[in-house]
């Protein structure tokens, strides 16, 4: 259900999902993303920050 559960209704903004092939995928998010800082407030980003959505969030999300 979009707007409940950590759910967004909007474009994340990835960079390159352009591709047939989801494994050549750049699930990284672009700057201006609304997943950026909108992850698990309990969980921050390296820089401190609240953690951004996906597998790119958290305190590992550098390690993918």
């Amino acid at each position: 259900l979009v707007g409940s559960d950590g759910n967004i209704g909007t474009d994340p903004l990835f960079v390159d999902v352009s591709g047939t092939d989801a494994t050549t995928w750049d699930l990284t998010l672009q700057a201006g993303s609304p997943a950026i800082d909108a992850g698990d407030p309990s969980v921050t980003d390296d820089d401190g920050s609240t953690s951004d959505m996906g597998a790119y969030g958290g305190p590992d999300g550098t390690a993918w």
